[in-house]
């Protein structure tokens, strides 16, 4: 699937814009300052994403799922590797938490995390292009890269890509990177990319 530069510019525009609320409200949820890096933006297939990502991320993951549907259906991805997920929530929680016996805690703290960045994300989608989104209630998985790829859930029969989002980000000093993924059926995504194609 081709993408213009102007397409290109657009995401990864709005994608600050919606990386940017969501890191407030993080922030505020928290009460952690969350500093942002630049985000890398791309599109790729679907198959394309096990080769992107096995590149730097090696073991078991954790991901926040969720659904979305409306004008543009698909599903939206929070993605970091596992000593990640475990320092971003003892972080945030202000104590250590056993990585060999995550508990509820460890769950119920990623899971708001994930919660706050995709709802954000989702939400200034809808609000800059125009869409109308209802979004499902979020899942968290635990495991690795090839099984992260065959859960995901995608209303169509359609060849399906993915907008690749790299993401860097400093809590307490502690620098902390991973991805955003937003997988979506070609129509969805045609769609998708002509409205960023009419915006300015």
């Amino acid at each position: 699937m081709h993408i213009s530069e102007k397409q290109l510019d657009s995401l990864t525009e709005v994608l600050n814009i919606s990386f940017a609320r969501s890191a407030n409200d993080l922030a505020e949820s928290t009460d952690n300052q969350v500093i942002l890096n630049p985000l890398k933006v791309k599109v790729v297939s679907l198959a394309d994403v096990y080769g992107e990502l096995s590149a730097v991320t090696k073991g078991e993951i954790s991901t926040i799922h969720k659904i979305f549907r409306g004008n543009i259906a698909g599903n939206a991805m929070f993605v970091l590797d596992r000593n990640t997920s475990f320092l971003l929530t003892e972080l945030l929680n202000g104590f250590p938490i056993d990585s060999d016996y995550p508990g509820g805690t460890y769950r119920e703290v990623l899971t708001e995390v994930g919660n706050i960045i995709l709802n954000a994300c989702l939400g200034t989608f809808g609000n800059i292009l125009e869409f109308e989104i209802s979004l499902s209630v979020s899942s968290l998985y635990l495991d690795g890269l090839e099984k992260l790829l065959l859960s995901i859930y995608v209303d169509t029969e359609e060849p399906n890509y993915t907008v690749l989002v790299s993401i860097s980000f400093k809590v307490k000093e502690s620098e902390m990177s991973g991805f955003l993924l937003f997988v979506m059926g070609i129509t969805s995504m045609e769609i998708f990319l002509d409205k960023l194609e009419r915006l300015g």
